[in-house]
């Protein structure tokens, strides 16, 4: 894909479409003149729709449409912003304006020192799960070139940006491997062979007491 803009600079993030970008999101800049061209690996994680029926403290991970600490969507970088914000909020009485979507006071310059003097935010101790589905991008060529004469005179402003998405050969998916109703049937089946019963031979057991049981009362109340 080629994306060719008119503008001085730009900068570009390539991210999952399940995520949003954070400070450790790979970012480059664009300027004037510039021709970039790049390739990505994809790797890509699925999940299972039994994946669903387990506990979140089970699977150890977040769908995206399941809402985590007010948030509408979950996201893994969304999760760590909001706890860096409230840590702040904590710890100063403010949080960083590149945080807006956190009700609080912005800080100033005294509240930018209080954070630094505090070690924020590598005090913030955020419990955050990855997502159960998720695209990782890494980068696998990048190529820059300039073109401008001699004295950074460009020949047009114009910046170019080619990046490919190389199809990847494998792909991982969370699943649930030994479910309850595995675990029901590893009983029965060992119960079948070591002790000779069976789902039947049990029922056939459960109504034969139950029988007598009846016939028992009826005898004794007839007497």
């Amino acid at each position: 894909m080629k994306l060719d803009v008119y503008d001085p600079t730009i900068f570009i993030a390539l991210h999952s479409p399940f995520e949003v970008p954070a400070e450790n999101t790979p970012f480059f800049d664009i300027g004037v003149t510039d021709e970039i061209e790049a390739s990505y690996n994809m790797l890509e994680t699925v999940a299972s729709d039994e994946l669903r029926k387990l506990r979140i403290a089970q699977r150890k991970c977040y769908f995206i449409d399941e809402s985590s600490d007010n948030l509408p969507v979950y996201s893994f970088n969304a999760c760590k912003m909001m706890c860096r914000a409230k840590t702040a909020l904590r710890l100063c009485g403010c949080k960083p304006y590149f945080y807006p979507f956190l009700n609080g006071t912005t800080c100033t310059a005294l509240g930018h020192l209080c954070l630094n003097v505090n070690h924020w935010p590598i005090v913030a101790s955020c419990d955050c799960s990855k997502t159960c589905v998720e695209i990782v991008y890494t980068q696998n060529s990048l190529k820059k070139i300039n073109w401008a004469v001699d004295g950074g005179v460009p020949f047009a402003s114009k910046s170019s940006f080619r990046y490919e998405i190389i199809a990847p050969r494998m792909r991982l998916k969370r699943d649930v491997l030994f479910s309850y109703e595995d675990l029901i049937v590893s009983f029965g089946g060992v119960a079948a062979l070591f002790l000779g019963l069976n789902f039947w031979g049990l029922s056939d057991f459960a109504f034969y007491l139950f029988a007598s049981f009846v016939k028992y009362l009826i005898f004794k109340f007839k007497k």
